[in-house]
């Protein structure tokens, strides 16, 4: 059965096992997949090559995506502008913002496959009047 990925079930290039804790898949997947990946449960304990890249990539713009949230919180904070459960906000509240603060975040993006230089990013965040 291990000549069978467990994610996509491909049987081409299945040569990454789970558990080896240098490349540590297993935490990878244990974090973000939204299903238990047991060692003793006889089901295929590698993945393919494909599937590797995946579960980097999407581990890596999990915790990319974590850090720039507390960024962005962090520039509203020291801008004194609050923030809180409404930060989805639905259309007739959208309308009711009245001005607009505009914001330059630099963000770096890089993942397993292609790398990019930082990229420069305006972000107009709307402020609501009390």
């Amino acid at each position: 059965m291990d000549a069978i990925c467990r994610l996509c079930s491909s049987t081409k290039f299945v040569n990454n096992y789970i558990f080896d804790e240098e490349n540590a898949l297993f935490l990878k997947m244990s974090l973000y997949l939204p299903f238990k990946i047991l060692k003793n449960d006889r089901l295929p304990q590698k993945i393919c090559d494909k599937c590797s890249c995946k579960v980097n990539d999407f581990y890596q713009f999990c915790n990319e995506a974590i850090e720039v949230q507390s960024k962005l919180r962090s520039i509203l904070i020291a801008s004194g502008i609050p923030y809180g459960d409404g930060d989805n906000c639905s259309a007739t509240e959208a309308e009711s913002y009245s001005s607009t603060l505009n914001i330059k975040v630099l963000l770096e993006r890089e993942t397993q496959t292609e790398r990019d230089e930082a990229t420069n990013v305006e972000v107009d965040i709307k402020v609501k009047k009390k």
